[in-house]
């Protein structure tokens, strides 16, 4: 199965960059994980074209805070998934978020805007897609993929947006 992932949109109305984006790098993706921070209805309602598996992020729309969750767990392919936002500083979220999926195999998240693909000692796999607005200098715009084919295979890319400009 594989799997489009975005966090952290932070946009207000679904623009032609984000369109041509979804459509560029997700046209072939069996779902959709959106790690928090959609900020509008409109972009959340455009990713229900996909099997959508959406958390509420901090900055999102009221709409969006009572409809979304702020974390899911789900199953693909034998292999557990969680997804949440996350919160706080960039430094211990990644101990946070841990401790709220402690039997999960991979585990997404957002709110730092920056990218990450980190395999655990324990198996586990850590990832954040970045933020698609990117947050600039130190983190260009990004998406990910994730495919999952069985139990012991999950594997993750980080997709830099930097031809779409800011």
């Amino acid at each position: 199965m594989k799997i489009g992932v975005l966090s952290d949109t932070h946009l207000y109305e679904v623009t032609p960059e984000f369109t041509d984006a979804v459509e560029k790098h997700f046209g072939d993706v069996d779902a959709v994980i959106h790690a928090g921070d959609t900020v509008a209805y409109a972009v959340y309602n455009y990713l229900e074209q996909f099997p959508l598996y959406a958390v509420a992020g901090n900055m999102d729309s009221p709409t969006l805070k009572e409809l979304l969750k702020t974390k899911i767990s789900f199953k693909v392919n034998g292999v557990r998934v969680g997804v949440i936002h996350g919160w706080g500083i960039s430094h211990p979220i990644e101990e946070n978020i841990l401790k709220e999926f402690p039997d999960t195999k991979l585990i997404v998240y957002g709110h730092t805007h920056r990218p990450l693909i980190k395999n655990l000692p324990d198996g586990r796999l850590l990832f954040n897609p970045g933020s698609f607005r990117g947050s600039q200098p130190n983190f260009p715009p990004s998406i990910g993929l994730i495919e999952i084919n069985g139990q012991s295979r999950v594997s993750a890319e980080i997709i830099y947006l930097t031809d779409r400009g800011k």
